[in-house]
């Protein structure tokens, strides 16, 4: 009696006719394990992949994280530091500085004017002393500056100006000479330190 192997099925047995004939369709068990066998490499590969990953990354430098949001403020605020130490550029300042430019000039002309008069004439009979007592007026009038340091250094001078203006107009010539020639004075030696707060020196 011929036992039947139990992997078998019926088209796998041998009719003493010739050798084994499976149908079609049908795969050995064989076959049916190699699959089995070819995942073991796969996973092995993956492994190493993974480990040569890791070493690798152990020889590059750390990554450095992005600055958070929180911290933006930490490289805005040095550039903003940087735009307002130049008080001459803010829109205020140059706004100050261009509503009173006609004033000044006013002031320059009008006290040098009162200087060239003749100090033993007496009483200018030209509008000298009238033009230096307006324009100091409309000045102290004036609104001040941004800063207190630039409102001080652009008004240099001006308290001597009004002083002469008033001496002009009292029929003092020579009182009033001497008055705005020390106003012009004072006001050239503030021209330099507001050359340097405007420019943020």
């Amino acid at each position: 009696m011929t036992l039947q192997d139990p992997d078998q099925n019926d088209g796998d047995r041998d009719d003493g006719d010739g050798p084994l004939h499976r149908p079609v369709g049908q795969v050995s068990p064989v076959l049916r394990d190699r699959p089995l066998r070819w995942r073991i490499p796969a996973v092995a590969g993956v492994a190493v992949l993974a480990v040569t990953l890791l070493l690798a990354g152990r020889g590059s430098p750390p990554a450095v994280p992005p600055p958070l949001s929180g911290d933006a403020s930490a490289v805005v605020a040095p550039a903003a530091a940087a735009a307002a130490a130049v008080p001459g550029e803010e829109p205020g300042v140059q706004r100050w500085l261009k509503a009173r430019e006609k004033l000044q000039i006013e002031l320059v002309n009008s006290a040098v004017a009162v200087t060239k008069l003749d100090p033993a004439a007496g009483r200018p009979r030209d509008n000298s002393c009238a033009r230096l007592a307006a324009v100091t007026a409309a000045l102290n009038a004036f609104a001040g500056a941004p800063s207190a340091q630039l409102d001080q250094l652009t008004r240099a001078g001006l308290a001597k100006f009004t002083d002469g203006a008033k001496a002009c107009l009292g029929g003092d010539v020579p009182g009033a000479i001497t008055t705005v020639k020390a106003g012009l004075a004072e006001r050239a030696a503030a021209l330099d330190a507001l050359d340097d707060v405007l420019e943020g020196a």
